[in-house]
């Protein structure tokens, strides 16, 4: 379905959405996801066509052809458990199990084109995996730099290190006002109005106090990764 992003009525529907829809709603406006999603199911089609559907499939041929598995520039970074999905000398991982692996779900891979997947039959998201990537430079606003002082005990440290980090993310989220449902929609609005080659914006952002410059910054966060964060998140 094509939403007009200049009418609300077109995204009435987030108002109900849960977290994994909402994560949904992001990726499937990824054009690397729709690049991705076009090549596998392509080579999907064409596997159907020489080896049957399952549950008929013949999978002892299926998984001796190439195209059953996904390239190694596309594998490179999987780890052994992304790799459980493989060929028998590990080496190569089937094109379904890399999708998932690499853009962050099980289930069989949804089309873009699907705009409300059933949860959990159709998509299922797999555990976020939250690291602690080392800051080089100015911190981000929403990262915080923690040093500690070798000389000093550690345990006073960790506990004063803790109290600030509660009272900064409440600050921050506070002043962000990160993850409600009418920011979130604007995002998407932001995305389907580039998607359409409109740059006027403005009807957006009449009578509210958000900037147009950092949702437009955090829309392109969302479709390029942070979506995963939308599902261990609060969204209000």
């Amino acid at each position: 379905m094509q939403r007009d992003w200049r009418n609300p009525e077109d995204y009435a529907f987030t108002q109900d959405l849960s977290p994994e829809l909402w994560a949904w709603q992001f990726l499937r406006r990824n054009p690397e996801y729709h690049k991705d999603y076009h090549w596998f199911i392509s080579a999907w089609h064409e596997l159907e066509a020489d080896y049957g559907v399952a549950p008929h499939r013949d999978f002892s041929r299926w998984k001796l052809d190439p195209r059953a598995y996904a390239p190694d520039e596309m594998t490179q970074g999987f780890c052994e458990d992304d790799r459980s999905c493989a060929s028998p000398d590990g080496d190569r991982v089937l094109i379904e199990c890399a999708m998932g692996a690499k853009w962050g779900f099980y289930k069989f891979p949804n089309s873009p084109d699907v705009e409300l997947p059933d949860v959990p039959d159709k998509l299922i998201w797999r555990e976020t995996d939250i690291s602690l990537p080392a800051i080089a430079g100015n911190p981000e606003p929403y990262e915080m730099d923690i040093r500690l002082d070798l000389r000093l005990p550690a345990k006073q440290q960790l506990e004063l290190i803790k109290t600030r980090l509660l009272i900064q993310k409440r600050e921050y989220m506070a002043r962000r006002n990160a993850w409600s449902v009418e920011s979130l929609t604007r995002c998407l609005r932001l995305l389907d109005a580039d998607a359409s080659g409109d740059s006027d914006i403005s009807l957006l952002y009449q009578n509210i106090t958000a900037l147009p410059d950092d949702e437009i910054q955090q829309a392109k966060q969302l479709v390029n990764g942070d979506y995963r964060l939308l599902l261990v998140a609060v969204i209000r």
